[in-house]
């Protein structure tokens, strides 16, 4: 066995790779320069290539093979080959549409909404007594208005706030910090430590 492990050997192929490199690029340093001033100036005249044309050239076909007498026996007795049906055909024949009775004509429409028979059965809605915009639900309205209309400015976090998720979060933020003042008032008033 060798006492060489397998990352010595790649240490050695690395080593090996690294030096051909280095000789690689001594060889291209030691290459003269040519600076563009030195080159040889283009020849003044311009070859000129002939103009390529396409050739068409007709080849008569090839004469149709003899068939023996026998094959034409089987061609004869095989059976005819059908046209191919339309790939879109019709959809109303026009010679079948006289054969039908016309529809019969509907009924003619009423102005009527509903049957008369229904009409007695149906009663006025009565009115509530009191009515629904309390002074309560008037300021909620009002408070929830110019909510809205505040954070209209904040653009789309106004648009969160506005939303199920941002009011749910608002509500539940108050809630707790209720909760917290309420604590914060019993400890200074009961004197707790």
């Amino acid at each position: 066995m060798s006492n060489k492990s397998p990352r010595d050997a790649s240490l050695q192929t690395t080593k090996q790779m690294l030096d051909e490199l280095d000789a690689l690029m001594e060889r291209m340093l030691s290459l003269p320069v040519n600076d563009p001033g030195d080159a040889a100036p283009f020849p003044e005249e311009v070859v000129k290539t002939p103009a390529l044309s396409a050739k068409l050239t007709l080849l008569e076909a090839p004469p149709l093979p003899v068939s023996p007498p026998h094959l034409d026996l089987a061609r004869d007795l095989a059976p005819e080959r059908l046209e191919h049906p339309p790939l879109n055909p019709p959809h109303m024949l026009l010679h079948k549409q006289s054969e039908t009775p016309p529809a019969p004509h509907p009924e003619p429409l009423t102005n009527d909404v509903m049957p008369p028979s229904l009409a007695p059965l149906l009663t006025e809605i009565p009115e509530p007594e009191s009515p629904s915009t309390q002074p309560v639900f008037q300021t909620l309205l009002w408070l929830n208005q110019a909510f809205d209309g505040t954070t209209h400015v904040l653009g789309g976090a106004g648009g969160w706030l506005r939303g199920q998720v941002g009011r749910m979060l608002l509500g539940f933020s108050g809630v707790a910090l209720l909760m917290v003042a309420i604590g914060w008032f019993l400890k200074d008033y009961l004197g707790w430590n």
